[in-house]
């Protein structure tokens, strides 16, 4: 990927991992995507590399950010055990998903979000916040919210299925 997120205008008091989901409704695919800084308070983060995205066939936009944040609780699981430093450090998972962030954070659906949850949906946030609480035990990490223009990680889901949604077209086309 051509993208590099400028993660230096970022003020260093925590450590980020942006995640994001994104659906084409005319192609019933989605894509999630995560990233995170290579480096952070001047040490190098440990790590094969510092982005993630991939597609999947999917049924809706809830599908693929409930995926994203649980791709990113993953990675940050990896990267906890392969840099000890990160034990000290407040951690966010960020994502542009409120509404998700919220039933996490208390485990239930809030009377203003609108989204009608599948109960794979439920079983899944019911994990992640399971996940998350034991996580909590040794480390300073909360899921919350960040607008989507601020969302770093919007890029690597919606670049990728855009390409994928290209393609499809030109195919459909010939």
């Amino acid at each position: 990927m051509n993208y590099i997120p400028d993660f230096s205008r970022i003020n260093d008091k925590k450590f980020r991992i942006y995640v994001d989901g994104s659906y084409n409704h005319e192609i019933k695919l989605g894509a999630i995507g995560c990233c995170f800084p290579k480096e952070y308070r001047g040490y190098n983060i440990e790590a094969p590399q510092n982005y993630y995205s991939k597609i999947y066939q999917t049924k809706g936009s809830i599908d693929m950010e409930i995926l994203a944040i649980k791709k990113g609780l993953e990675l940050l699981t990896k990267l906890l055990k392969n840099n000890p430093f990160l034990k000290e450090c407040v951690i966010r998972i960020k994502t542009d998903c409120k509404y998700l962030a919220s039933y996490i954070k208390d485990g239930r659906q809030k009377p203003y979000d609108k989204n009608v949850y599948s109960e794979n949906h439920i079983i899944l946030l019911q994990e992640i916040r399971e996940q998350l609480k034991s996580l909590q035990k040794s480390y300073k990490v909360k899921i919350t919210h960040i607008p989507r223009k601020l969302n770093f990680a919007h890029n690597y889901c919606y670049s990728i299925l855009r390409k994928k949604y290209e393609q499809i077209l030109k195919k459909n086309i010939k």
